[in-house]
């Protein structure tokens, strides 16, 4: 039997699984990380290689693990552990799943995101996304900063 990509003889459903819209506000948008994720945290993902790939290969099309492993030759353990890194900063979500011809599911991941950029301020850290529908979402911490 020859290796297919999943997105390949399956039936596609909607999803399930779709997390909820964030609220619009106007052009400006806040959105809810985990309080736990540091800044720090945010520049290690877009820092780490294998994440910044899957990232950029689920911009246009939502993919699943299986096919992620493929196109970028990432083991597919480092995938699915990167993936739940990237979902728990809420920079990826499952967008939909397919099932196989064979009763396998799988779930199929996009990014939120299109774009980022960081400012670091006189007393705050301002992350700014372009989101993947091109609203722009904004994270802004402040910080004391120790006087020398």
């Amino acid at each position: 039997m020859a290796l297919t990509t999943v997105s390949e003889n399956v039936r596609e459903f909607p999803s399930l699984l779709e997390e909820e819209t964030m609220q619009e506000i106007t052009q400006q948008v806040q959105i809810t990380v985990d309080p736990k994720l540091e800044e720090r945290d945010l520049l290690k993902v877009f820092g780490d290689e294998a994440a910044r790939t899957i990232l950029l290969s689920i911009i246009n099309e939502p993919k699943s693990a299986l096919d992620i492993t493929r196109e970028s030759k990432i083991p597919i353990s480092s995938v699915y552990r990167k993936i739940h890194w990237l979902e728990s900063a809420r920079l990826i979500k499952v967008k939909g799943f397919v099932i196989t011809g064979d009763g396998k599911k799988y779930h199929l991941y996009q990014s939120r995101i299109k774009g980022v950029r960081i400012s670091l301020l006189t007393n705050e850290i301002k992350v700014e996304f372009t989101g993947n529908n091109s609203e722009k979402y904004n994270i802004v911490r402040e910080r004391e900063i120790p006087v020398a």
